[in-house]
């Protein structure tokens, strides 16, 4: 799951956590070199999670097979109560997030309804061009 866009003032700010980035970004790069099925994870929090913060994560992830983006839905017992009344996050709002996602092999969604492909790229539109090119 990716919490947040990997910049400490931006992670702190979502998670109230600091945390050591430069390991999160060597554990996203050896799972995309690893050779195994993968997935990365985002919760759209209505309110909370803007489109340029996903565009930020999903540069983070350039290459990747998957990103999902997951529907948010309130639950009592949450650690923060204030996450109690925000509203579960719309098909529609994801559905525009998703399509406005560059560099990614499969960006799906995810809701409690269901899950669906919102795009693929060819992998001639997956290659990162060299510099010079």
């Amino acid at each position: 799951d990716l919490k947040a866009p990997l910049y400490p003032d931006r992670y702190l700010q979502a998670t109230g956590r600091s945390a050591i980035l430069n390991k999160i970004k060597r554990s996203i790069f050896m799972t995309m070199k690893s050779g195994i099925d993968y997935e990365f994870r985002v919760v759209v929090i209505p309110g909370k999670t803007i489109l340029r913060d996903i565009q930020s994560l999903a540069r983070s992830v350039r290459g990747a097979k998957r990103l999902v983006l997951q529907e948010f839905t309130p639950f009592s017992g949450t650690l923060d109560k204030s996450f109690e009344s925000i509203p579960s996050t719309s098909y529609d709002e994801l559905i525009e997030m998703g399509q406005k996602i560059l560099g990614i092999q499969e960006v799906r969604i995810r809701t409690s309804k269901g899950e669906e492909t919102v795009s693929h790229l060819s992998p001639l539109q997956n290659t990162i061009p060299k510099k010079g090119q």
